[in-house]
């Protein structure tokens, strides 16, 4: 939290500061995404946090700016520079050690390899998101790489699957109030009607209704069993 300036004098000398500055850069970024969609410019200002954190030695903000710039690289459709950044990126948080940073980076990998077509890696690289979330009980995450998986189930024309694991997703969104973050609510809005457009409608509706009665974790499961046979994790 930050602490409120006692003064107009150190208010100016806070809003100078390389924290703040990168404070600010990282809200704006955020604000364009959220609000405008103008993603170029919210990378460019990622960019400049990125390059301020590293400048006044704070490596793991500076990890953080790099996973950011990243998004903003896949919502761009920069497809390609988005996977080789991330694919630096998956070490460096597995260096950190948080389980949670790395689902989030190998999730954004999987996005970026599924825009690609790239589907194996994709599916691999999604398996090792929702396996760290699911070790650690991060609900929200699985939630966001389950429908990941469903939308490369699709691509792979097992429809029925892909089916099931949207209906568990959309049943675990509704029972906990988790709002998708942009970069997976437009894999959901572009992947979902393709896929179902390629499913007969009562046997859509059917898979459908089977994945919304399971647990979060049984769908988690049969995502993971699909997987197993693809190609290992993305280094």
């Amino acid at each position: 939290m930050w602490r409120k300036a006692s003064s107009p004098e150190e208010a100016t000398a806070l809003a100078r500061s390389p924290r703040a500055t990168i404070a600010m850069l990282e809200l704006q970024g955020i604000l364009l995404v959220e609000g405008s969609g103008d993603y170029r410019g919210a990378r460019a200002l990622f960019e400049q946090a990125r390059a301020l954190q590293e400048q006044t030695g704070h490596h793991e903000g500076a990890t953080i700016m790099r996973r950011l710039v990243a998004e903003a690289m896949l919502l761009e459709g920069d497809h390609e520079a988005a996977v080789s950044a991330l694919r630096e990126l998956v070490p460096l948080s597995q260096e950190l050690g948080d389980p949670v940073r790395q689902a989030i980076n190998f999730r954004l990998l999987g996005l970026a390899l599924l825009r690609q077509g790239q589907l194996a890696e994709a599916q691999a690289a999604l398996a090792s998101a929702v396996s760290r979330e699911l070790e650690v009980g991060d609900r929200r995450g699985m939630i966001d790489s389950l429908l990941a998986l469903a939308a490369v189930a699709g691509d792979l024309a097992e429809l029925e699957q892909a089916a099931r694991l949207w209906g568990a997703a959309e049943a675990a969104l509704e029972s906990c109030s988790h709002i998708l973050d942009t970069v997976d609510r437009l894999t959901y809005e572009h992947y979902l009607p393709r896929a179902r457009a390629q499913l007969a409608p009562p046997a859509w509706e059917t898979a459908w209704a089977e994945g919304r009665r399971l647990s979060l974790e049984q769908a988690v499961d049969e995502a993971l069993e699909a997987a197993s046979p693809s190609s290992p994790p993305p280094p």
